[in-house]
């Protein structure tokens, strides 16, 4: 039998309180069984929203009680599903319902996916992926450490001996790691303002960041020679669509969420009619319009597949090395403080984002006003455009 839980939180206005607050009470409803009861939280009157059944506005606080409503919420959900008729007894529910909540606010996992889906919204998927990957990190520590991931366990000796894994078993630079802690820490003070228990400050997981100064490489991208050598590459008459994507990015500066939603018919003319959350159109030249419609042929007959972030980048590399684009390129990092020297052959070093470099600084030689370059670069800001420069 399917059963239908409707509840609501509100505050009490019969029961005083010296603080000038109320207290706020949780009715559910499970079938036909109805259970009211304290959630042993208080807010003020006047913060209270009745429609969401939260606290509004940036009130102090106000992000810890929601988390706490919002678990309680899950948990009561949960234990109704699972035990419809546990509404009748109010000592069982109230210790089974104290026993999940207990366990929401410790579980990592549930915390960090909460996290991303309410932070992923604005981020692209390449940052969702980094994301991910932390957490894949992190398990794999926890699993090689012979511990289970919890809140209350990332205290500073875990993350201390975290940190120790990714430079000594991971080979991560400092740079690497430091990006991975302050991902950390970010995640960290979210959950402490959301009712989860961590006892872990900020302040703590920044101390173990590898101190600043780390010797800048120079961004990868595309010489104007090497546009024009990818170009007669092409133009020879050997068919090869890696090569093709290349230097499409590289005149379009398009991103794989975008190569997903191109047509055929979005070339007219010359111009590029590029889809998305920030529509642009991109005007081109005789020679790079020819290159963009043989582009939307080989998309249209299926050839690039779903054209996923890391496929665009190994297509990438294969259409540089095809095309000879092997000069040597010298990068330092940093690791434990101590700079290594390495070299690398160019085409090991293409993405989509040394590609799309490169069409942002193919564009920004051409002196555009800065809303023209906006417009062309689908950034958002003049400071997310400096980035790639």
């Amino acid at each position: 039998m399917n059963t239908k839980i409707s509840y609501f939180l509100y505050y009490s206005s019969n029961i005083p309180s010296k603080k000038g607050t109320k207290k706020i009470y949780c009715r559910v409803r499970c079938g036909e069984r109805v259970r009211v009861f304290s959630l042993n939280r208080e807010v003020q009157v006047e913060h209270w929203d009745r429609k969401s059944g939260r606290v509004s506005g940036r009130v102090p606080g106000a992000p810890l009680i929601n988390g706490y409503l919002d678990m309680a919420e899950q948990s009561i959900r949960a234990i109704c599903v699972q035990h419809p008729s546990v509404l009748e007894y109010r000592k069982t529910f109230h210790k089974l319902l104290q026993e999940e909540i207990a366990r929401r606010q410790t579980d990592f996992h549930e915390a960090f996916l909460n996290f991303l889906e309410q932070r992923s919204r604005g981020y692209t998927l390449s940052t969702v992926r980094k994301w991910k990957s932390l957490l894949g990190l992190l398990e794999k520590f926890a699993s090689t450490s012979g511990g289970t991931l919890t809140l209350p366990g990332m205290h500073a000796s875990f993350l201390t001996s975290f940190r120790s894994y990714l430079f000594h078993v991971c080979d991560q630079s400092d740079q690497t790691v430091a990006a991975y802690f302050r991902m950390l820490g970010s995640f960290l003070e979210w959950a402490g303002k959301h009712g989860y228990m961590t006892d872990t400050p900020r302040h703590d997981v920044r101390g173990l960041l590898y101190p600043a100064g780390y010797n800048k490489n120079e961004q990868i991208r595309l010489t104007e020679e090497e546009v024009t050598r990818l170009q007669e590459f092409i133009q020879s008459g050997v068919n090869q669509p890696e090569a093709v994507l290349l230097l499409t990015v590289c005149y379009t500066g398009l991103r794989a969420e975008e190569i997903r939603l191109l047509k055929r018919d979005s070339l007219s003319d010359a111009v590029l009619h590029v889809p998305g959350k920030r529509e642009r159109n991109i005007y081109l030249s005789e020679n790079e319009k020819d290159t963009i419609r043989l582009f939307l042929g080989f998309l249209a007959d299926g050839y690039y597949g779903r054209p996923y972030q890391a496929k665009l980048n190994a297509m990438l590399r294969s259409g540089a090395l095809k095309a000879g684009l092997q000069r040597n390129v010298t990068q330092i990092r940093n690791k434990l403080g101590e700079p290594q020297v390495r070299e690398f052959s160019f085409w090991k070093l293409v993405t989509m984002e040394s590609a799309r470099r490169t069409f942002l600084y193919r564009l920004k030689q051409k002196n555009l006003p800065m809303d023209k370059l906006l417009e062309m670069s689908g950034c958002t800001s003049p400071a997310a455009l400096a980035k790639y420069f």
